[in-house]
């Protein structure tokens, strides 16, 4: 998940700026569909691009296609591609003084490289200060007392788990590879995945971010596969807080890109089939996160981690832009829900009652302005970039304007391609209905689906 911490004024308009940089160059999908411009998508086979192409063209996905080559490795690309659709955050405490008030980072606009600036680097790697480090060991010392989550800090337990490379980032985590290494190599439960915070975070506040049903262990979340923490920890060489996860492929949004990419930005990413699979395990597994009072905030495709049943598949998902899983094979899994309170969402996946929320400085503290029905107007959005491939408003070219998120506020919703099926964008828009008490719930949405499925 890609965070940053933002102020009232710039919590929307800073992320959307990334957008309009990464596709300047590009045709937008009305030019690239006039006739006079298709030879914009592919100059070479200009005749052979058709009204079904141009209706999937996407400016952005044309930039990663163009300069995926620019980049050292695949994970340093994969961060670059995912800034433009980070999470806002709020946090009241639980981070480093001098970072309180930081805005969201613009995007290198130069694009001739994706690693990071040393002096950040520098930042990550730097000594803990003995005041937080002595406070968040008396924090690990109460919270392994806590009735519902103290198992999850057990220190005993700390020898389990072995840290290796960076194979993520966000804006106030960063994300490396793990082992479990009480666990045979062909055990897929030996992999997972560090969530590691930068110095100077304090565990007692980030814990007050955190609801009761997060860690909640139910037979019927496992089943699902519903992402959770499986330990939380300060690594032993610098004492920065760690939280230990399941490790998967990678993330849903990540995979409808490398898709699109594959049919050469002419078409959607799945067929009806999968896109009918995919929501119903999104629809699912949000049914119990709500069954439990969980509720998400941020809900979009960047959220939905993608396992894949092919143990070379699953291992190698963080390093190779060749090799891509099977989502039928495998299963989508709704994760980073953990740390819900702190939450403001993503840019237009909100909800147009968030959008309004949010401009209100006590409102937006508010831990009733993210509803279960803003969940449902967030899944409507992950649906649209399921069906289409676009990120939300990506075809209108949308920058993230104050106007644009009035047009939002009164009713404008994305467009879809002109053959999307018909049934799908009836759930899809219902779901995204300005009056929240109109979006269906999700037992409701899984029960569509599955007259979907039979039809």
């Amino acid at each position: 998940m890609e965070t940053s911490t933002v102020t009232a004024k710039d919590s929307f308009q800073d992320t959307d700026t990334n957008v309009s940089e990464m596709c300047s160059d590009f045709l937008t999908v009305g030019q690239v569909s006039s006739s006079s411009e298709k030879s914009a998508l592919h100059p070479k086979r200009a005749n052979s691009t058709s009204t079904y192409a141009t209706q999937y063209y996407s400016a952005r996905i044309q930039w990663m296609i163009q300069n995926r080559e620019k980049y050292s490795n695949q994970v340093e690309f994969d961060i670059k591609c995912s800034r433009i659709h980070r999470t806002s955050v709020q946090r009241p405490g639980g981070r480093r003084a001098e970072k309180e008030t930081a805005t969201l980072e613009d995007v290198d606009s130069s694009c001739s490289s994706g690693d990071e600036s040393e002096d950040q680097e520098e930042d990550e790697k730097g000594e803990l200060d003995d005041k937080v480090l002595e406070a968040n060991r008396e924090a690990m010392e109460d919270q392994k007392k806590h009735l519902i989550w103290g198992w999850f800090f057990q220190d005993d337990r700390d020898r389990l788990y072995e840290i290796g490379k960076k194979i993520g980032q966000g804006g106030e985590a960063k994300i490396y590879a793990g082992i479990r290494v009480d666990m045979p190599e062909h055990d897929r439960r030996r992999h997972v995945v560090f969530k590691v915070f930068p110095p100077g975070y304090y565990l007692r506040e980030l814990v007050k971010l955190w609801t009761h049903g997060v860690f909640k262990d139910s037979f019927d979340r496992y089943y699902a596969g519903i992402n959770r923490i499986v330990h939380v920890m300060l690594l032993p060489n610098d004492g920065r807080i760690a939280m230990v996860m399941p490790r998967a492929w990678g993330d849903l949004r990540r995979l409808i890109d490398m898709k699109k990419q594959a049919n050469h930005n002419q078409g959607p990413p799945f067929n009806f089939k999968i896109v009918l699979y995919v929501m119903n395990g999104i629809a699912h597994q949000m049914r119990l996160l709500h069954l439990d009072n969980v509720v998400h905030r941020d809900l979009k495709a960047s959220n939905i981690l993608v396992n894949a049943s092919n143990q070379h598949v699953f291992i190698s998902g963080s390093e190779s832009a060749d090799i891509l899983p099977n989502v039928e094979e495998g299963s989508v899994v709704v994760s980073d829900f953990e740390c819900a309170l702190g939450v403001l969402g993503t840019g237009f996946w909100r909800a147009p009652e968030v959008l309004l929320g949010i401009r209100d400085p006590i409102q937006k503290l508010s831990t009733t302005l993210f509803t279960k029905k803003s969940d449902v107007y967030n899944y409507g959005m992950v649906c649209y970039e399921i069906v289409t491939g676009f990120l939300p408003f990506e075809r209108e070219g949308f920058v993230g304007s104050k106007a644009e998120q009035e047009l939002v506020i009164n009713g404008q919703r994305p467009s879809f391609p002109h053959d999307t099926d018909c049934r799908l964008k009836d759930l899809i828009r219902r779901c995204w209905h300005e009056d929240e008490n109109q979006r269906p719930r999700f037992n409701e949405i899984v029960n569509k689906i599955w007259e979907y499925c039979r039809s």
